[in-house]
Order: C-alpha cells, then structure tokens, then sequence
C-alpha cells in the first residue's frame, strides 16, 4: 500500500495540478470582485467568505461553482484516463491486488482535493484582504452570513465545499467505470450537477438532501440546515459512491485488463 501511496502521490499531486485548482479560485476572486465593482461588503475574514459564499446570483453563481468544480473533475478523469490506457496493468501486477491499486487511489485523492481546497481558500484570502471595501450590505440583513462569525462561516463552507468536491469527484470516477469514457462521464456528472442546482431552486425541501450542491453556502439561507447535518448527508453519499465504486471496479476489472493489454500491444 505505501509504494501505490506514493505512486500516486508522484503523478497526482505535482505542482502543475495544485496550481490549476488554486487558479480556478483566484478566477472566482476575480469574478466576484467584477460583479461587486471591486467593492467587497464587509472587512476582514467575512470579505474572505464572502467571495466563496454561492449562489449570491443564482443563475450566474451556477458558472462560478461549476468553475470551482471542473479543475477536480478533469485532473481526476484525466489522471485515470492515463492509468487505464497505460500504466494500471503494470502497477496492479506488481502490487499483485488491484483493489490495492484502487484503495491507494482514493486516499491520495481524497489528499488531492482537501489539498487543492485548501489553497484555493488561502487564495481568496489573499484575495478578499486585497479587494475588501468593508462597506455594507442592505440585502444580506438579517441572513447567516451577517449572524454567524467569520470562522465559523469559513469552517462551514470549507467542510462543506471540499464534501462537494469529493462527492462530484466520486461521481465522476463511479461513471468513468461505467462507460469507461472520462468525457461521457464528465459531462454526465457536470449535468448531475447542474441538475441538483435546478432541483434546489424549484423544490428548496430538498436543498439538505443534495450532497453534491452543499458547497453551495448560500443555499442554506433558503432552507435552512446545521453544518452536523450538511457533514452527516455528505459523508454518507461519500461512503456509498465507494462502496459502489469498489463494486463496480471489480465488475469491470477483467475489461480494464484486457484494455491496458490491448493498449501496450
């Protein structure tokens, strides 16, 4: 296990892959500061929340998650391209246990997201010190973001983005598996996305109960859920895309082997 930790480590989490994530936030910054004419509503760390708290626009924040999304999607689903159409025959005879190979995959990735989270956060910290007017904001009266304290505020919505993350991750690999094409997978996981968004929006009951779309604070001033509850659906959803992905793993191992034999012939 420790040399497929490794192994994975090496190829997945290098520079060039933690720099495309912490960009996909600076973008974010970026497009937040425009639509706020460089003028963030409050000082501090809530200027710092403030430009990861979605959807504050719901129909143009849509683009903004989906920027901080795809980065993962794709580095993923590439990454996993590369490991069935190359090197995972080699790496699973040699580890002689593919779930082995499978197992240590999912560890470091789990690493790369909260890795990648984390310094899209710092980002937009640097950011919103950089950008923050500390003026105020009429509409937002009254809501969590003026209620809850700062870190408090930023806690919940790392916790809550990097479950995001993971789940539509999960979603991504559980798909590639199934149709063993990262862009069918990619694509059907980003309409999964854009579906749940839609579901909140036309059925708000059921904003608590969509792991994928939790990142999206925002949607907690509609209907109202604790960040115990936003973990608890989070981690479940996590544990039974898994559970399924394991499954299915081992369905399609034969075919992953004859595929990466085909591919080095």
């Amino acid at each position: 296990m420790g040399n497929l930790l490794r192994y994975h480590y090496r190829l997945l989490i290098c520079t060039p892959t933690l720099l495309v994530v912490p960009a996909a936030f600076l973008l974010n910054a970026v497009i937040a500061g425009i639509s706020n004419d460089w003028k963030l509503p409050y000082s501090g760390l809530k200027s710092v929340a403030f430009l990861l708290y979605l959807p504050t626009n719901p129909s143009f924040d849509l683009v903004r998650w989906l920027l901080i999304l795809t980065p993962y999607l794709l580095i993923t689903g590439l990454y996993l391209h590369d490991e069935f159409t190359g090197r995972f025959v080699n790496v699973s005879i040699q580890s002689k246990r593919s779930t082995l190979w499978l197992d240590s995959f999912l560890i470091v990735m789990t690493l790369f997201i909260t890795v990648g989270t984390i310094l899209g956060f710092c980002i937009n910290m640097m950011a919103g010190f950089l950008i923050n007017d500390g003026g105020e904001a009429v509409w937002m009266e009254g809501s969590m973001f003026e209620k809850v304290n700062a870190v408090n505020l930023l806690v919940r919505e790392f916790i809550l983005m990097n479950g995001s993350a993971m789940i539509a991750v999960l979603t991504n690999i559980l798909l590639t598996l199934l149709f063993r094409n990262m862009g069918v997978a990619t694509l059907l996981t980003v309409t999964s996305i854009i579906v749940s968004f839609a579901v909140a929006r036309l059925a708000t009951p059921l904003i608590p109960w969509l792991p994928i779309n939790m990142g999206l604070t925002a949607f907690n001033e509609i209907q109202p859920f604790s960040l115990f509850h936003g973990t608890t659906v989070s981690v479940a959803m996590i544990v039974i895309l898994i559970a399924l992905i394991r499954l299915v793993f081992r369905y399609r191992l034969e075919s992953l082997f004859i595929e990466g034999l085909k591919q080095e012939g």
